[in-house]
């Protein structure tokens, strides 16, 4: 039950702004971005005395949580409980729309919590670099086969290793993601009421971004594409309110919370700089011509607490990779993350491309066949080749996709709301005399963010879980407009987006409810690897046969995509005292930060993934490892799990 107290945190935080700022969705945004920057703090300071762990997180919750009662009852809000409460009153527009949604919200809720992380990614790094620092009670960098585990923004393992560590396993791990999604449906809602949009633009534009197919998908993983679009969300509702609110006097709690939502966001995933940056501009011309010079104060305010919130992270980057962002590239030059080309032809290509991606993996395969081929006539005439290694990642190639990708939470296009937006950003001109100023800005504030996505990243098969935030973005603008044109459509379009929902509820390719792949027809074990069901038997005869020779410090090697994370609960509580895994052999640039404990470590036995289960030993502080269990994955990669020990045996 100690999973409970940074939730009762959060609460208290929210009860206590709510009674401050009179708005209930802007105490909740402010009191999730107040307990997200209690949270950084909590986790870097443990961190650096080694009290990462279920006491020393237990007791700063502990004093977070009466801190916050404090503050409630110094405002009064044990007071409003009493006498009215901070949800709205609800008309029978919005039962007849939000009663579905909170059904199949809170579906996603259960999904999230009976089905077990099995995302690749998860899988490499996201899960298995919380378990390392839980193992080391330290943010400490540590020799790993896999560099992403260090560089890449830990902003959302965060919450993660909190919820590990206090739950004592991943049961709960979805949740953080689905949270995400809750708030963002209260953001976009406060967003459009401040573009002007009343109750049938807000609820048609809290659909609209509830409905997102690739959204709906990622709302039960341990991705954190969601997280970012949270707090990118939140950048945007409180640099409105600050701009709205900067008069004679200068608002600086908005101005800490529009700086921290900024932090918080870039210390989750490096879109977030590029989805933020334009805000920030608009943002901060804004308050220049409103304030003067005055804003500046308030700009610096918000830039510091941005700063302040990454800096742990930057300084570990530094010390690793010799630059606070760490590597540009994942080993390999075809494999960097920005374009090597910036031509207008190369950017055409990557605005083409990542708008394909919306129509490339749908239900329909004729969309998805017609797509790809609007796509390489439009490479012919630009006289770029469809798959430009300058603006590629590795060898990918734009082509249709299976139908099943249509619910595969990296892959899944978005054909409905991308046409959506499209009408949104087409009509905003011509009805420009029918909207805010506000409303013109916000829409090129987004295609400046998609803009910058283009020229900046290279293009993936997997960018429509990047292009996510936008879409989140895009919503209170398109239930703005649509409720302009005639409020009777927003209430149509809403009610349409919201049975569209449930094939992506239901039929999610990594947790499936029901159909012969159903989650409910498999162990919880087994569902780690619905992803890649053919290793299985690997990983669960590797661990049968460490288990039987109570192997308690178990090494481990493999390539930079090696799934490391599987071991972990597979191991749990099979020996007294617990099970301590380390990457051994490390020769990349992280072998460096071997620490004492690392230098002393004497594995019994090491688990080698991939082609170094190939070889025929393994030398690690004086002993040498040879193989004594193996079992070839017959998928297409053909990779190999073995256990070699010291003795052969």
């Amino acid at each position: 039950m100690l999973v409970l107290l940074p939730v009762l945190t959060l609460g208290a935080c929210i009860l206590a702004l709510t009674t401050r700022i009179g708005c209930w969705r802007e105490a909740i945004l402010g009191g999730a971005v107040l307990w997200g920057v209690v949270l950084v703090g909590i986790t870097e300071l443990l961190s650096v005395f080694h009290s990462l762990t279920v006491s020393g997180l237990a007791v700063a919750w502990l004093v977070a949580l009466l801190i916050g009662v404090v503050f409630v009852i110094r405002t009064g809000g044990h007071r409003q409980l009493s006498v009215r409460s901070s949800v709205p009153s609800l008309a029978r527009l919005d039962v007849a729309l939000l009663g579905p949604l909170t059904t199949l919200v809170l579906v996603l809720a259960v999904v999230a919590v009976l089905s077990p992380p099995n995302t690749w990614d998860s899988m490499t790094y996201h899960m298995a670099r919380l378990i390392h620092w839980s193992q080391d009670a330290s943010l400490a960098p540590y020799p790993t086969y896999i560099p992403r585990q260090l560089y890449m923004q830990p902003g959302a393992e965060f919450v993660l290793l909190h919820v590990q560590i206090l739950s004592g396993g991943d049961r709960l791990a979805g949740l953080v993601q689905w949270a995400s999604m809750v708030g963002v449906l209260v953001g976009t809602s406060l967003t459009a009421h401040h573009l002007g949009a009343r109750r049938p633009g807000a609820l048609c534009a809290t659909i609209f971004a509830a409905s997102l197919p690739i959204g709906i998908l990622e709302a039960t993983s341990t991705q954190n594409d969601y997280v970012v679009a949270f707090w990118d969300v939140c950048v945007m509702a409180f640099g409105l309110r600050l701009v709205r609110s900067a008069g004679r006097a200068l608002p600086w709690a908005t101005a800490a919370a529009f700086g921290a939502s900024i932090g918080l966001g870039v210390l989750t995933k490096a879109t977030a700089y590029l989805a933020v940056l334009p805000i920030v501009l608009w943002i901060t011309l804004s308050l220049t011509r409103r304030a003067g010079w005055r804003s500046s104060g308030l700009l610096v305010v918000a830039g510091a607490i941005a700063l302040a919130l990454n800096c742990g992270f930057f300084a570990r980057n530094l010390v690793v990779f010799g630059s606070p962002i760490g590597p540009l590239d994942e080993g390999a030059p075809s494999l960097r993350y920005v374009n090597e080309g910036f031509t207008p032809p190369l950017l055409v290509s990557n605005v083409v491309r990542n708008i394909g991606v919306n129509l490339n993996a749908t239900p329909l395969v004729a969309l998805n066949v017609r797509t790809v081929r609007f796509v390489r006539l439009v490479h012919a005439w630009l006289g770029v080749e469809i798959a430009d290694p300058r603006t590629t990642w590795g060898q990918e190639i734009f082509a249709e996709q299976p139908v099943g990708l249509a619910y595969d939470e990296n892959f899944a296009s978005n054909p409905v709301h991308l046409v959506l937006i499209l009408f949104a950003l087409a009509a905003v001109w011509p009805m420009r005399r029918r909207l805010s100023r506000t409303s013109v800005v916000y829409a090129l504030v987004l295609i400046g963010g998609f803009g910058l996505l283009s020229a900046v990243l290279r293009w993936q098969p997997w960018n429509t879980r990047l292009e996510l935030p936008l879409f989140v973005l895009g919503a209170p603008l398109l239930g703005t407009i649509v409720e302009r044109i005639t409020p009777r459509l927003a209430v149509v379009l809403a009610v349409v987006l919201l049975l569209s929902m449930p094939p992506w509820v239901v039929y999610n390719q990594a947790r499936q409810l029901v159909g012969p792949r159903s989650m409910f027809g498999f162990s919880r074990d087994e569902r780690y690897f619905t992803n890649r069901p053919s290793m299985r038997s690997a990983y669960l005869g590797a661990v049968g046969y460490l288990v039987e020779r109570g192997c308690a410090q178990i090494g481990f090697t493999s390539t930079v995509d090696g799934w490391e994370y599987p071991l972990w609960p597979l191991l749990e509580g099979t020996v007294p005292g617990g099970v301590e895994i380390e990457h051994v052999g490390v020769s990349n640039v992280s072998a460096s930060r071997a620490g004492a404990a690392a230098s002393q470590f004497e594995p019994c036995a090491v688990v080698a993934l991939g082609p170094t289960a190939n070889v025929p030993s393994i030398d690690f502080h004086g002993q040498t490892f040879k193989p004594s269990w193996a079992r070839l994955d017959p998928t297409a990669v053909l990779e190999q799990v073995a256990v070699l020990t010291v003795d052969g045996r």
